[in-house]
């Protein structure tokens, strides 16, 4: 109950002896709490001595210190010695307290720079993030643009193929129209050797002759529009 009634822990409180006269005499020491907390230990005696004369004080109100009749205070060599010695390991302890909370400080503000370095590490990886993002669509931009490309490569070869087979194709016309020159300048010669042959066979050959220098004009014609083509075609290989 005393030390409830004091502040101070029941180790700070030394029984140096109890004797019995007309009562029981205790004689005790208060020392300080080596932790550095709770009051000063004459604050505590003189703080006691005034609770034994309050009958409604904590100390008063207590099981066995209700009977307490009476609390004298003395100074002790000893005490003051001890104290002493307890003011020195209370300013050690004061001290290292001191520099426990300026390390506390210190390592709070380390963690406080840490995380602010974390904040600008994860604003550089959100940045780095959004510039991967455009990267990666401005290369499927030039990817579709590329294969967009190719298939207009792959129209052009097409087309040049087309007209290599028209061109192929007319040159066998042209050589069939040739043949058929050739053997119509035969039969018109084979006509004109025999002997002066109608005029109505005459005019039959100059009809089909007619006919094969139009037919003849008509290639030529188609023959100079493929060569174009394949000319356009070349161009846009070439872009």
């Amino acid at each position: 109950k005393i030390s409830r009634s004091s502040g101070l822990p029941m180790s700070s409180f030394d029984i140096q002896q109890v004797a019995k006269g007309g009562g029981v005499v205790v004689d005790l020491i208060i020392c300080a709490d080596p932790a550095g907390r709770g009051p000063d230990p004459l604050q505590v005696a003189v703080d006691l001595e005034k609770q034994v004369k309050d009958p409604n004080s904590r100390l008063m109100t207590g099981m066995l210190t209700r009977h307490m009749q009476e609390l004298s205070v003395r100074p002790s060599d000893s005490i003051q010695h001890q104290e002493s010695i307890q003011h020195k390991e209370y300013k050690l302890i004061r001290d290292e307290n001191q520099r426990l909370r300026e390390q506390v400080q210190n390592l709070r503000a380390q963690v406080i720079k840490s995380e602010a370095e974390m904040e600008e590490g994860l604003v550089r990886i959100h940045e780095l993030e959004q510039e991967l993002k455009e990267h990666l669509r401005i290369a499927n931009t030039m990817q579709a643009q590329i294969d967009g490309s190719i298939q207009q490569h792959g129209s052009c070869l097409s087309m040049l193929h087309d007209t290599q087979q028209s061109n192929e194709q007319l040159a066998v016309r042209l050589c069939e129209a040739d043949h058929r020159l050739l053997s119509m300048e035969h039969e018109k010669q084979a006509i004109l050797t025999d002997a002066q042959g109608s005029m109505g066979e005459l005019n039959r050959v100059r009809n089909a002759r007619d006919e094969s220098a139009a037919m003849v004009g008509t290639l030529q014609v188609r023959n100079r529009e493929l060569e174009a083509r394949l000319e356009e075609a070349g161009e846009q290989l070439n872009r």
